[in-house]
C-alpha cells in the first residue's frame, strides 16, 4: 500500500496540513487474535472473520489503519510484512466482511495491494455484497506484485462487503504481504465541502490522472 501512495505523497502531505484529518493509530495484531476475536472493529468498520473458511498461519501479522482525507476515509486491513511473510509455495484462502456501522455511509473503492519476492505467485480478491466466494460486485487479481487498478464500487452504495482472497505462490516465489483498501464516502454526514477540502480533491485528481496515464504508456 505504502508503495501507491509513494508517487502521491506530496499532495497527500499537503491535504492533511490543510484539511486537519489526523490518522489515528493503527491496530496491530496477529491472525490468532483475529481467530480468537472475529470480530475486529476500527472506528465505524468492522471485520468479521470467518474463521471456519481461513487458513492463514496463526503468527501472521495483521494490521489495520484509518486514514482520513477530506470527505473520504481510506480503510485498510493488511496480512502479513518484511518480518512475518505469507510465504513460499502456499496456497491459502482469507475470508472475511467488512461493515459499515455509520449511518448513511457506503463504500465508493475497494483496492489491492500485495508485495512480493521472485515471480510466480497469483493473489485473486473477490467481492460480493451478499457472500463468500462470489465477485457479483467485482474481483482484483495481483500477479507477480502487480497492483490491479482499484474497483469502483460507489454506484451500489454498499454498507456491507463480503471478502474472499486466495493466495498462491509456487516454488521460490514468495508472498511477504497483501493490504485490502476500502475507501467510503462520508461527505453525505460531514459539513463540505471546505475551500481546503475543494483543493485537496483538485490536487489529488490532478495527480491521479498523471498516475493513469503513466501506467497506460
Amino acid at each position: 500500500m505504502i508503495r501507491r501512495f509513494l508517487p502521491i505523497l506530496p499532495a497527500l502531505c499537503v491535504c492533511f496540513a490543510l484539511v486537519g484529518s489526523v490518522q489515528a493509530a493503527p491496530i496491530v495484531l496477529t491472525m490468532q487474535d483475529w481467530y480468537n476475536n472475529p470480530q475486529q472493529q476500527d472506528q465505524d468498520k468492522l471485520y468479521t472473520l470467518d474463521v471456519s473458511n481461513t487458513n492463514l498461519p496463526s503468527t501472521l501479522a495483521l494490521t489495520i489503519t484509518t486514514v482520513p482525507i477530506g470527505p473520504f476515509d481510506v480503510h485498510s486491513i493488511t496480512v502479513g510484512s518484511a518480518a512475518s511473510p505469507i510465504g513460499s509455495d502456499v496456497n491459502y484462502v482469507l475470508q472475511y466482511t467488512i461493515e459499515i456501522t455509520d449511518p448513511g455511509v457506503f463504500f465508493a473503492s475497494v483496492g489491492l495491494d500485495v508485495d512480493t519476492q521472485l515471480t510466480g505467485q497469483n493473489v485473486r480478491k473477490l467481492v460480493s455484497d451478499n457472500s463468500f466466494n462470489s465477485s457479483n460486485v467485482g474481483s482484483l487479481v495481483s500477479t507477480d506484485g502487480s497492483a490491479p487498478d482499484d474497483l469502483n464500487v460507489s454506484a451500489g452504495q454498499y454498507t456491507k462487503l463480503w471478502i474472499t482472497e486466495s493466495f498462491l505462490a509456487t516454488g521460490n516465489s514468495a508472498i511477504v504481504s497483501s493490504t485490502n483498501t476500502y475507501i467510503q464516502d462520508v461527505s453525505t454526514v460531514r459539513n463540505l465541502p471546505e475551500p481546503s477540502s475543494l483543493f485537496c480533491f483538485a490536487a489529488l485528481g490532478l495527480v491521479g490522472g498523471v498516475l493513469t496515464l503513466r501506467r497506460r504508456k
